[in-house]
């Protein structure tokens, strides 16, 4: 970080700045603003994922109305908080709604409405998740044929990206761009090129997410080895992991990794194999985000060894935890656990128990 204050993951300041950002009063994912800006938002009182408040702040951060991620105030809610105008993540209130939420014109996930919004967003036809309007909107984009998730257009655009081919998600086009990012062939998530670059990175052959290469570089690591996250290895190392062939989110091998994850096809997002599945699917070999088990389920799903982000096994994991029945994203069990968590019945995400228990 660079700045009079220089802020990360729970600072703030009077420069507040997040993941490498720098501006006048904190900024966030390249984002640049009055007072703080956040995944395209900019305003006179510093905006995330749709907030507004006097000082919101972002990951731990704290002000008059800061609120974010178990915070609660008077107007500002966000992942299981509850306000007057603010809602999400299954809330349900005066006019704010996200996540299958319903409102007078407010609609996400194949939602459809006057007014369709998603995550802060606005527009005529404003559409995401497959959808495709006049002027299809996603996280702040807007085009004549804006597409993400396998969608092709005369401007394909996504997380405030644009070019002539902008290509994401496995794309591939002349300027394929994506977070901000801006090369000959930049690549991200399983892509290749002479100057791939992904989160403000720039190398010979950066790389991420499992990638391996001269001078592989994510979120501000760079090593011999690929890194990311600070970490650095013989190949390519990601969130702590190691091995022969680590791979995620659209990479393949003998024992392809993600979050730590091996298995003899793992398979995600595009991915092939015996039984891949994902969000909502269910089979022999069902496989998210690199998992793999007898009846891995993930959002919403429920099985003999329910397993989300990395788990496996009787006592599904994730992300560290380990449980009897652990349980993630609207989930309940007998030690549901989330984030290095564990109590009797710990929750997380609007869950509630003995015990809930969130972020340490």
């Amino acid at each position: 970080m660079a700045g009079a204050d220089s802020i990360w993951w729970g600072k703030a300041g009077m420069d507040s700045i997040w993941w490498g950002m720098a501006g006048v009063d904190s900024i966030w994912w390249g984002m640049t603003g009055a007072d703080s800006s956040w995944w395209g938002m900019a305003g006179a009182d510093s905006s995330w994922w749709g907030m507004a408040g006097v000082d919101s702040i972002w990951w731990g951060m704290t002000g008059a109305d800061s609120i974010w991620w178990g915070m609660a105030g008077a107007d500002s809610s966000w992942w299981g908080m509850a306000g007057v105008d603010s809602i999400w993540w299954g809330m349900a209130g005066v006019d704010s709604i996200w996540w299958g939420m319903a409102g007078a014109d407010s609609i996400w996930w194949g939602m459809a409405g006057a007014d369709s919004i998603w995550w802060g967003m606005a527009g005529a036809d404003s559409i995401w998740w497959g959808m495709a309007g006049a002027d299809s909107s996603w996280w702040g984009m807007a085009g004549v044929d804006s597409i993400w998730w396998g969608m092709a257009g005369a401007d394909s655009i996504w997380w405030g990206m644009a070019g002539a081919d902008s290509i994401w998600w496995g794309m591939a086009g002349a300027d394929s761009i994506w977070w901000g990012m801006a090369g000959v062939d930049s690549i991200w998530w399983g892509m290749a090129g002479a100057d791939s670059i992904w989160w403000g990175m720039a190398g010979a052959d950066s790389i991420w997410w499992g990638m391996a290469g001269a001078d592989s570089i994510w979120w501000g690591m760079a090593g011999v080895d690929s890194s990311w996250w600070g970490m650095a290895g013989a190949d390519s190392i990601w969130w702590g992991m190691a091995g022969a062939d680590s791979i995620w989110w659209g990479m393949a091998g003998v024992d392809s990794s993600w979050w730590g994850m091996a298995g003899a096809d793992s398979i995600w997002w595009g991915m092939a194999g015996a039984d891949s599945i994902w969000w909502g699917m269910a089979g022999a070999d069902s496989i998210w985000w690199g998992m793999a088990g007898a009846d891995s389920i993930w959002w919403g799903m429920a099985g003999a060894d329910s397993i989300w982000w990395g788990m496996a096994g009787a006592d599904s994991i994730w992300w560290g935890m380990a449980g009897a029945d652990s349980i993630w994203w609207g989930m309940a069990g007998v030690d549901s656990i989330w984030w290095g968590m564990a109590g009797v019945d710990s929750s997380w995400w609007g869950m509630a128990g003995a015990d809930s228990i969130w972020w340490g």
